[in-house]
């Protein structure tokens, strides 16, 4: 060979063996925004959408409930304001990394570069995707996709949604929607304000939206008007929004969000409207949020109708996985003026009466059709969401209304609500995602050393008065529902002959149904109780801290309980005083007036447990959670993890 053939040669396995070495050293060194396949960002779980189905409607729900544990965990989640295709891959790795087509409302959560909290991450999303362990009889698994490419897209920033609703003396004769639509989907944190407690907790550090429910049929004049006439209270509220925090209402709760009715002009109450800093000196039927208007007629026979409406678009956050034509309830008041902050996300384009009864909505149908029927609004720095119509009442048909006849999902409202609450509560991101990445392999591993962990923990007993107290206001509930039933045998031949309490009537019921929401709650809250002291001991090894907060919950729900014991007990003596008085051989036409008075106390007395005894489940299930998850987190980190990052 001649010297400079040997030279070439010596050059060419030079540069072959320096591309060989930068080659190896560049998929070691992965750049963050290059396309590898062997590298993860994060990941990205849709929104389930386009299918109209119950199951869909409960896929969604177990979908937020994962993203609200996620969020009470600190992990930053981007809410997509788009549609996108990214490269992905589905968790179980059942196929290759490809471009997949995500619509907006999609989740997009990327990693922190926080090995701990990263694993958090990952721990939470495989137990909602293959097995959760605290949730052993659930059948249904979130679909989430490995993140395999750096995306831009337009998002918001969502915030843990931290529930104020209020819970005044006309609302309590109705039904829990919004706080059964918050617990399937895992929005725990929430608390009930009764009259005049507005002025007084609501603030902006421990609750970032309030929610103001329907005005239910036994509520009389009287005490609605009182209700909205609260100065006090009205500043509070404008307060709270002003500042940052979010306004949720639906008809009554709608009414009290706007500028006011129609007629007579109200052009005072508009420049509160344009004013957040301008507080009400004077009694208000409206708190005016929104600068909407709205109307009422005095010559319509109300009643409950199902509304057919149109969405505007399905780009606004509330829209987001509804369908583009839908249906829900109506009955009240509808918008017909709104100002340059408001914006109509639906239109009422049918109303129709339920079951095929006679038609007394045809003159209502004229004055609503083509109305707003859903808006949002800005106030200050809160966000607003109104709706004239009642998607809240399609979570259960079948409790509220027996034998409607309703064709299509009955669970759909959640998806409104859901969205209501992520929408106000959001902030608004202006900045690129900062995108942190692994190997996949350490993905893999992780998933691998936290599934199917046993729970094994060793009970010290410390809850055993709690459960003690709470298995006794099991029982007291129990005599309260035999109670209850009595009652409504006795009353029914006075409602008979009385049709000007005929709404009322539903009184009796709500609280036997009411009897068993807290049953419920009372056996959830033990079953997390039993499962709190098998998993506290688990995390103690690796995080003692973890006594305070389990000391903090006792305080807690020993507070709840004492009140709700109270409630329980006034309510009973209300009900044994009825059963008294309904046995007597006459009862003359003022005796009956006091008793309907005196039924009417009976539930709006009970109601009031909804401020303690749901929230001794949230709490225990919350820290069950926490506990579980933070485990997790702790096992998988004992892996090598240098090598992956």
């Amino acid at each position: 060979m001649s010297i400079k053939n040997y030279i070439v040669l010596r050059i060419l396995t030079f540069n072959i063996c320096l591309i060989l070495l930068i080659s190896s050293f560049g998929n070691f060194f992965a750049k963050p925004d290059s396309i590898n396949n062997s590298m993860c960002y994060g990941f990205v779980v849709p929104l389930p959408q386009g299918e109209d189905t119950t199951l869909e409607t409960f896929t969604d729900s177990k979908v937020r409930h994962m993203i609200n544990d996620l969020l009470r965990e600190k992990i930053t989640i981007y809410w997509s304001e788009d549609d996108f295709s990214v490269l992905s891959k589905p968790l179980d790795m059942s196929y290759a990394a490809q471009e997949i087509f995500y619509k907006k409302g999609a989740f997009i959560i990327p990693f922190s570069g926080d090995v701990y909290k990263d694993a958090l991450l990952i721990s939470i999303i495989s137990d909602y995707n293959q097995t959760h362990e605290l949730e052993n009889q659930s059948l249904i698994q979130n679909e989430a996709y490995l993140l395999m490419q750096t995306i831009d897209t337009n998002t918001d920033i969502l915030v843990e949604p931290k529930i104020a609703q209020y819970l005044g003396v006309p609302i309590r004769y109705s039904w829990p929607c919004y706080l059964q639509i918050a617990e399937a989907g895992g929005f725990l944190t929430y608390e009930f304000l009764l009259d005049n407690e507005s002025q007084t907790l609501l603030n902006n550090n421990d609750f970032n939206v309030f929610m103001w429910p329907y005005n239910p049929d036994p509520a009389n004049m009287y005490e609605t008007i009182k209700s909205i006439t609260n100065i006090a209270g009205c500043n509070a509220i404008r307060c709270f929004v002003s500042n940052g925090g979010g306004y949720i209402g639906s008809c009554y709760g709608a009414f009290v969000g706007s500028s006011g009715f129609l007629r007579p002009i109200p052009l005072f109450y508009l420049r509160h409207a344009y004013n957040p800093n301008l507080p009400f000196l004077h009694k208000s039927i409206a708190y005016s949020l929104s600068d909407s208007l709205m109307s009422f007629s005095l010559f319509v026979n109300y009643t409950l109708c199902i509304s057919i409406s149109n969405l505007t678009s399905n780009s606004h956050p509330v829209t987001f996985g509804v369908n583009k034509t839908f249906q829900d309830f109506f009955e009240g008041s509808w918008f017909v003026w709104l100002g340059k902050n408001t914006h109509a996300l639906a239109y009422f384009q049918d109303l129709k009466p339920i079951n095929g009864t006679s038609d007394k909505s045809s003159d209502l149908k004229d004055l609503i059709v083509r109305k707003p029927s859903w808006v949002d609004s800005k106030f200050g720095d809160g966000k607003i969401v109104l709706f004239s119509s009642h998607p809240e009442f399609v979570i259960n048909i079948s409790l509220l209304f027996k034998g409607i006849d309703w064709n299509g999902d009955p669970y759909y409202g959640r998806r409104p609500i859901y969205n209501a609450l992520f929408y106000v509560t959001s902030k608004e991101n202006s900045e690129p995602i900062n995108y942190k990445c692994y190997e996949l392999s350490f993905i893999i591993s992780l998933m691998e050393k936290t599934d199917n962990l046993p729970i094994y923990g060793i009970s010290k007993h410390d809850f055993d008065d709690l459960r003690k107290r709470i298995n006794n206001f099991y029982y007291n509930i129990s005599y309260l529902k035999n109670i209850t039933i009595d009652l409504q045998e006795l009353f029914k031949s006075l409602d008979d002959n009385n049709t000007n309490f005929e709404k009322d009537s539903r009184i009796l019921k709500y609280v036997f149904l009411y009897c068993d929401i807290y049953q419920y709650y009372n056996n959830r809250s033990i079953k997390n109780i039993d499962e709190l002291e098998q998993v506290v001991p688990m995390l103690y090894k690796f995080n003692e801290s973890i006594i305070e907060r389990v000391n903090g919950l006792k305080n807690d729900l020993n507070w709840r309980l004492n009140e709700s014991e109270k409630i329980v007990l006034t309510t009973l003596s209300i009900a044994k005083n009825l059963k008294e008085k309904l046995l007597l051989p006459r009862i003359s036409i003022f005796q009956k007036i006091q008793l309907y008075e005196e039924r009417r106390d009976f539930l709006r007395t009970f109601e009031i447990g909804l401020k303690y005894i749901p929230q001794i489940y949230f709490g225990t299930l919350k820290l069950v959670r926490h506990c579980w998850y933070n485990y997790e987190a702790n096992i998988a980190t004992n892996l090598n993890t240098t090598n992956y990052l």
